[in-house]
């Protein structure tokens, strides 16, 4: 398992609606464009197909505790999101899961894209941005 983690003064529920709302993904992961997912929050068994990096993926909603966390699965991996409160803001992490060889490419590959798509979560998530 890949872990990433960011502070950011945001409540949980500022994160929260832009993390779990695919109209506002390429907001903060510019890697990703939905191409076909429901509207309003995700929801545990939506499937749909979002671009990577230009590659069209199926996904699966996973699990999903309302306000705090969602996972999608695609097939070679499995991704974690959660929001918690932190103090007077939140912590925000991303979990990917995965065979060795699946973490090793995303490790070399994904987490450049990761690490800047939590910082600008975080930045956009606050008041005033």
């Amino acid at each position: 398992m890949l872990t990433y983690e960011t502070h950011s003064d945001a409540s949980p529920e500022q994160v929260w609606e832009l993390m779990a709302r695919p109209e506002h993904w390429h907001r903060w992961a510019r890697h990703l464009r939905p191409l076909r997912f429901g509207a309003g929050e995700v929801s545990s068994g939506e499937i749909g197909i979002v671009l990577v990096l230009g590659v069209p993926v199926v996904a699966r909603i996973g699990a999903v505790e309302p306000g705090v966390s969602w996972n999608w699965h695609t097939g070679i991996m499995r991704v974690d999101h959660r929001v918690d409160a932190d103090g007077p803001g939140s912590r925000i992490t991303i979990s990917v899961h995965g065979a060795r060889p699946v973490l090793a490419g995303a490790r070399t590959l994904y987490e450049p894209l990761l690490r800047r798509a939590l910082e600008r979560l975080a930045r956009l998530a606050e008041p005033g941005t």
